[in-house]
């Protein structure tokens, strides 16, 4: 055994090998020999089950097979009660006592994602097939889980123990590319980068993707055809003329520099045309941001499709609308909502064609019962989650396929949807106030967001209680479980909106979402804009002392998904990587803050640009106003300034940061684990923001 000192000149040389110019190669070479450790590799791998013999499955999602008075059954889990708001509110799987059973696995859309646990997609299949196939004949088994992913066909395998004569896959929109979590999957993705740039990647990428996907398809398809048990796949649709995804800067691109520089040039100026209606301008830089990326970026496509649209050019805007649906799918650091990319429609559809199995293929059935429109809020609550109309002509369709294949007679599709059931008015209502506040945290546009709470208070005016209480949620002091305004809530609001708000939903300065809801109120007859005001000035306004600009509170507020990530532990290779500091991924950072008008402010920022040469003008405006230009280099620069009163505002006051344009640079491989560890790996990072706060000049404060 060598002693610590005898180690010493070997420690001292690998040392001077890793400070040497090339010792972040070294220290790569080292750990994908495994000689500093894999740290993606010790995962236990999953125990293997096997699937057809019935009897020795003894775990089906959070039931377990127990032992009871004279059977077996499923029962829930007490160990996974943190999953169980995930699946259908079932506690106990008896056996199978109807004719037929029909098992029901997907995910969020499955499991009627804003209407559950009130009103579900199980719950109208088995109303549909009961009255198809004969009251009592047939049960339906709730598989459904929010957040269901690739381990989709470990759930449809394991619900053989169910004995199931139908089986109906409801998902795809969780299945994405997925972050290297090894070594090599690190060297392969840095050997791509540096040898086939982004586009190589892209390929790459969807390649793996495509295999997975085709992986899960392929399994449940062979493992019941062998049992001869019929699959109903359902292909999900996406949002395509509502939903937006946020702006997201390009990554190196593969013309270099120049080309990046183009790009933000146009980015920063083609929704805005498009807004203000100067359609063959916005065509155009958005024809040459999607020359410049290569179809790697979605702002481009989504762009050019929302001017087709417009111009009566359906047919070319779904073809658009859907690329840029499918644009960023290489990236897996891309805070994208989730959907079902073609890859995954592809492989559905194939797995279902010329076989036994039926296929629901919702954007062609979709299209064909409503020609010459894109899909929309008339269906969606979101991105993908289907409304009372959407899922109707869903589970119609499902009822429908399943009903033949139980029975050979195939009811009518529009019978089925007339006859399918609906929810409630105070359910409807609920969840188009959850929808409102998804699409708002989502950062969707105000005009949607305003729309789901008209269409709310439209359906049930108890909901504007709700909305009382949330807004009292949402600008208050005390923390959201403790406050009155929550156990108001718990009083005026049902399941889901209990569920969801009080389980998923944190306080933030929220200035679409909570001014969407006042002026819905207002137009019903409901004055709330002063008491929003009031309570935002009376909790949160900078008089009562300096505010840190830089915590999720406030930051929320600026509506800004990538620079949002940085007050979050970020999941890397190791487990967590803490976020150390703000760094700002657009050329423009916005920061939000309540303060009383003719209140001077105080702003001091300690910030700096992460590559200078030598320093240069950062600009920054109050509410649009130009109010200052210091200097800055790649060292920290600590700036204060004074704001005088006349720039500011009653209520939300925005702070906004313009950078210096800089290319990125591509640089890759030089570093193991920063492909993993960094939040935005292939973005562009324009400045660094240390410190930001803002506080009133006490000069300026009068006595009130």
């Amino acid at each position: 055994m060598h002693s610590p000192s005898s180690l010493r000149p070997l420690a001292t040389h690998l040392a001077d090998l890793l400070c040497a110019p090339d010792g972040a190669e070294t220290a790569r070479l080292l750990r994908l020999f495994g000689l500093l450790g894999d740290y993606g590799s010790n995962v236990a791998p999953a125990p293997q089950v096997d699937y057809s013999n019935r009897t020795a499955i003894s775990r089906v999602g959070i039931w377990q097979r127990k032992p009871l008075v004279g059977k077996e059954a499923f029962v829930r889990d007490v160990s996974a009660s943190h999953e169980w708001q995930d699946w259908a509110n079932v506690g106990r799987i008896d056996p199978k006592r109807t004719r037929w059973r029909v098992v029901l696995v997907g995910e969020s859309v499955a499991r009627g994602y804003f209407y559950d646990p009130e009103y579900t997609p199980a719950l109208v299949l088995q109303q549909l097939l009961g009255q198809c196939l004969g009251e009592g004949m047939v049960e339906v088994i709730d598989l459904a889980r929010t957040g269901l992913a690739f381990e989709m066909a470990e759930l449809a395998l394991s619900a053989t123990a169910l004995e199931p004569d139908a089986i109906v896959i409801f998902g795809g929109n969780n299945l994405r590319s997925a972050a290297p979590r090894t070594d090599l999957e690190l060297e392969e993705a840095y050997s791509v980068l540096r040898e086939r740039g982004i586009a190589g990647w892209r390929e790459v990428s969807e390649s793996k993707l495509r295999s997975a996907v085709t992986s899960v398809a392929e399994r449940i398809e062979q493992h019941y055809s062998r049992l001869r048990v019929p699959v109903v796949w359902v292909v999900p649709e996406f949002n395509l003329a509502d939903w937006h995804d946020w702006l997201e800067d390009a990554p190196p691109l593969a013309d270099g520099p120049p080309a990046n520089e183009e790009w933000v040039s146009y980015a920063s100026r083609v929704e805005r045309l498009l807004a203000d209606g100067s359609l063959a301008e916005a065509a155009r830089l958005a024809q040459r941001m999607a020359e410049l990326d290569g179809g790697t970026c979605s702002l481009g496509a989504s762009v050019l499709g929302q001017v087709c649209s417009r111009q009566g050019k359906l047919e070319e805007a779904r073809k658009l609308l859907q690329a840029a649906r499918d644009a960023r799918s290489w990236d897996w650091s891309h805070t994208a909502s989730p959907r079902t990319h073609e890859i995954t429609a592809a492989a559905w559809r194939s797995v279902a064609a010329g076989r036994e199995h039926a296929l629901v293929d919702l954007p062609r059935l979709f299209e064909q019962r409503d020609p010459g429109r894109l899909p929309d809020r008339r269906l969606f609550l979101d991105y993908c989650h289907l409304n009372v109309n959407g899922l109707r002509i869903a589970i119609a369709g499902v009822a429908m396929n399943v009903a033949a294949a139980l029975s050979a007679r195939k009811p009518p599709l529009e019978t089925l949807i007339a006859k399918a059931a609906a929810p409630t008015a105070p359910v409807r209502a609920e969840a188009s106030f959850l929808a409102a506040i998804h699409n708002a945290h989502w950062w969707q546009h105000e005009e949607i967001v305003r729309h789901h709470c008209d269409e709310a208070l439209q359906a049930s005016m108890h909901v504007a209680d709700v909305m009382n209480s949330f807004l009292d949620m949402q600008t208050g002091l005390t923390p959201m479980l403790m406050s009155r305004s929550a156990e108001q809530l718990m009083t005026v609001g049902g399941a889901s909106v209990q569920r969801y708000i009080l389980r998923s939903n944190v306080a933030q300065l929220d200035p679409v979402l909570l001014r969407s809801i006042v002026d819905s109120l207002a137009a019903i007859g409901i004055a709330r804009r002063d008491h929003l005001i009031d309570s935002w000035v009376r909790n949160h306004s900078v008089t009562h002392g300096a505010c840190d600009l830089l915590r999720f509170y406030n930051l929320a507020g600026a509506r800004q998904p990538r620079e949002l990530l940085w007050t979050f532990a970020l999941p890397g290779a190791g487990g967590s990587v803490p976020a150390d500091y703000y760094r700002a991924y657009w050329i423009e950072s916005r920061f939000t803050f309540i303060a009383e008008k003719g209140v001077a402010v105080v702003i001091a920022l300690t910030c700096r640009l992460p590559v200078a040469a030598a320093s240069q003008p950062v600009a920054m405006l109050m509410n649009g106003v130009p109010i200052a230009t210091p200097s800055v280099g790649k060292r920290w620069t600590s700036v204060s300034l004074q704001v005088p009163g006349e720039l500011i505002e009653r209520g939300i006051n925005q702070l906004t940061v313009r950078w210096p344009l800089r290319a990125p640079a591509a640089s890759w491989g030089l570093a193991t684990g920063r492909l993993s560890e960094s939040p935005a790996p292939f973005s562009t990072v324009y400045g660094e923001i240390h410190a930001l706060s803002a506080r009133s000049d006490d000069s300026t404060i009068r006595l009130r």
